[in-house]
């Protein structure tokens, strides 16, 4: 995996110069690994799936609120020279996502936003058994038990939890935090990139209601609900959310070609520094 600005991330698929990037970015406690492998390679875009400060590879310490992690993408961004990126997000993610697109400089040339909203809650419960180490693993059940869907099967239920208890709590902590103090439900209007929302009908962390606030506020954006599925919507119907999100991008270029938009998003010094990682996982 490349690194830039201390985080880590994947990089496959040209793309078309005149599209721009889109970037993946995890949720809470986990990292790219929560994407499809489908969606990490998504012919015909390119694709960075990147790791935030903290998490999976990448260097440094969690941050204790979504404007931090903002921050910390957009100097990754910056690090990369891309001016203009799809943004896509999975529940804390997609915070950040949002936070990002509402910057001045204006960065999002798409949303995307799996199982999130622009109210997160933090599940106050959760965050307070997380708090500690003596609740630490009385809260992951908390997380397990209001993270699935009734189609989740058992050995996917067990290798994610595996994997979150593998986080060092201070970690998990600290994105249980961000998420609880995260709400821009009253900043929404102010939105200009097109959006597309998709979420389990079983999500009981950020449920379908977050998602139709957001449609409601910005008509013309899209929503995908996946029956049967739960928070952990990447990982339970992988599928139906990578179909989810080529249709959003191909609006998106619909919408550009339609509008004669063809600039150029990532530039020569950057496209030709990365050809060397092809495609990989």
């Amino acid at each position: 995996m490349p690194q830039s600005d201390g985080l880590y991330y994947t990089i496959s698929g040209g793309g078309a110069c005149s599209f721009p990037p889109v970037l993946l970015i995890h949720g809470a406690g986990t990292s790219y690994q929560i994407w499809p492998f489908e969606m990490r390679r998504l012919t015909r875009y390119q694709i960075i799936a990147v790791d935030l400060p903290g998490h999976g590879r990448s260097e440094g310490t969690a941050c204790h609120t979504v404007e931090a992690y903002t921050d910390r993408i957009l100097s990754f961004l910056h690090s990369l020279k891309i001016v203009k990126t799809v943004l896509v997000g999975h529940d804390m993610g997609g915070a950040i996502a949002l936070s990002a697109a509402l910057r001045p400089a204006g960065i999002a040339a798409g949303i995307g936003l799996i199982s999130s909203g622009a109210f997160l809650g933090g599940e106050t419960g959760i965050v307070n058994e997380l708090a500690t180490p003596f609740g630490h693993s009385y809260g992951l059940q908390l997380i397990q038990n209001q993270s699935f869907g009734s189609q989740a099967k058992p050995e996917l239920v067990k290798s994610t939890m595996q994997m979150l208890g593998k986080v060092r709590h201070g970690v998990l902590y600290s994105d249980w935090r961000a998420c609880a103090g995260f709400d821009l439900r009253s900043e929404i209007s102010h939105l200009k990139a097109p959006l597309w929302a998709a979420v389990g009908d079983e999500d009981s962390l950020t449920p379908p209601t977050f998602s139709r606030f957001l449609v409601d506020q910005l008509p013309g954006s899209a929503l995908q609900v996946v029956a049967g599925a739960g928070h952990m919507l990447p990982l339970e119907n992988g599928l139906e959310v990578v179909l989810g999100l080529r249709a959003f991008l191909e609006r998106i270029e619909f919408s550009r070609r339609q509008a004669g938009i063809y600039d150029t998003f990532l530039n020569d010094e950057y496209s030709s520094s990365h050809t060397q990682y092809g495609m990989f996982g």
